[in-house]
């Protein structure tokens, strides 16, 4: 039985061998720089460079809160892995109509606390 999981093993390497031999003779220029994947393509690397970015944010269900957001980002690489970003950003939410309405309907309701019972099982509010 172990020479058998021994064999197997053997037989997993060679073959994870064998499958990534293939993906190296790419990577060393063995074949045309045009047919290598965008990825491995490193000649406009960020390195030295500014990067601006800009989001806008919405709600999506817009029942009970309506939400529109703003945030935005500065970045300059050093090199390929280091940089800096700066980044800020601000957020505008409110009520929607169907709240102020229920708020204005109902203001009694609308500032009740909950009631709080023990988790003991004896009923009495705590």
């Amino acid at each position: 039985m172990q020479r058998l999981v021994r064999i197997g093993i053997h037989m997993a390497a060679f073959a994870a061998v064998l499958v990534t031999e293939h993906a190296a003779f790419a990577l060393q220029g063995g074949e045309d720089p045009a047919l290598l994947p965008v990825l491995v393509d490193k000649r406009y690397g960020p390195g030295g460079r500014h990067q601006l970015s800009v989001f806008v944010s919405t709600a999506m269900v817009s029942k009970f809160v309506e939400a529109t957001g703003a945030y935005a980002t500065y970045d300059f690489n050093f090199t390929d892995v280091i940089g800096v970003e700066l980044g800020g950003g601000y957020f505008l939410s409110g009520e929607s109509s169907i709240m102020k309405e229920v708020r204005d309907n109902f203001p009694a309701q609308s500032l009740r606390s909950p009631i709080c019972t023990s988790s003991y099982g004896r009923g009495r509010p705590t």
